[in-house]
């Protein structure tokens, strides 16, 4: 009887982690493959904009603290960009090393390539 249960587990198990593993690695390497294409782009400051601390996680109306304001001209490399339902942010690395997002919308920025239409 134990064998039997011992069996039945060993299986469930195994299944569990192919379906797992089917499921994981596609999205996995979708997820590698969105960060890589977003790194490709730069963002170009066209006026001063505010620049908030952390990664952008929603809040859209800039809620985060500011890190520091962008002076026009300034080009900046882009981490992440990340499509809300209200907004878009995009996390950048500044040019002293610090990393924040700006909110797509608060100030005027421009992204290099631009962002493809769906």
């Amino acid at each position: 009887m134990i064998r039997v249960i011992k069996n039945a587990l060993y299986f469930i198990f195994g299944f569990v982690i192919t379906v797992a593993l089917i499921l994981g690695i596609p999205i996995a390497v979708w997820w590698a493959w969105d960060v890589h294409n977003d790194r490709r782009h730069t963002l170009s400051v066209n006026s001063s904009t505010p620049v908030f601390v952390g990664n952008g996680n929603g809040d859209c109306g800039g809620d985060s603290p500011r890190l520091s304001t962008v002076p026009d001209g300034t080009h900046l490399k882009v981490r992440r960009i990340i499509v809300w339902k209200d907004c878009a942010t995009i996390d950048v690395t500044l040019p002293d090393g610090q990393q924040g997002h700006i909110v797509y919308g608060v100030g005027d920025v421009s992204l290099y390539p631009p962002l493809s239409r769906y």
